[in-house]
């Protein structure tokens, strides 16, 4: 004859199954809270990302790295502190870029125009290219100002090859256009 359970044992298996139930669901609540970051990090060590990481909005108060430190050339200007920023590789920005101290530039052009730069090295300033008659480019005027009206700083342009400097200024009665060997002042 078949042997039925007692009432005592349905409701051990009840509560065994109660048991396993709430565990699953606390466990997939952890789990997911673990993966999923609501609002803020707070780390007091190094944060990796392993994947693609975005952000609306990142600041450093330090300096800011992006690619491989040892695979970059930092000059001597970059401290690792008070906002540096190192970039490996390409940087585009899309407006306006300003500094308050100095621009370094190792190696290459640094072109101020619509068209696309030169291979030679050197510092170009454009206007908008046009196709000249027989199929050169022409450029239209454009502007390099070297000194400061305002402020009285004497411009001067300074030219070197094969170690022989020349140099030229502004006369200083702002008449006339004075070259001569050496560096500027």
């Amino acid at each position: 004859m078949k042997k039925l359970l007692k009432t005592t044992d349905l409701q051990t298996l009840k509560r065994s199954a109660a048991v396993v139930f709430i565990s699953v669901f606390f466990m997939a609540i952890v789990v997911y809270g673990a993966t999923t970051i609501s609002n803020n990090v707070v780390t007091g060590g190094n944060l990796s990302v392993a994947g693609r990481a975005s952000s609306t909005s990142a600041t450093s108060t330090t300096y800011l790295m992006v690619g491989s430190q040892s695979t970059m050339d930092i000059g001597s200007f970059f401290d690792y502190s008070g906002g540096d920023l190192a970039v490996q590789g390409n940087v585009e920005i899309g407006g306006t870029a300003s500094t308050t101290g100095d621009l370094y530039v190792s190696g290459g052009t640094v072109e101020l125009s619509t068209s696309s730069p030169t291979t030679t090295g050197g510092l170009f300033v454009r206007s908008s290219s046009d196709t000249a008659a027989g199929g050169g480019t022409s450029y239209s005027t454009s502007t390099l100002s070297i000194g400061n009206q305002e402020r009285a700083i004497n411009g001067c342009l300074e030219m070197v090859m094969d170690s022989a400097y020349y140099h030229c200024w502004i006369d200083g009665a702002g008449t006339a256009l004075l070259c001569a060997a050496g560096r500027c002042n």
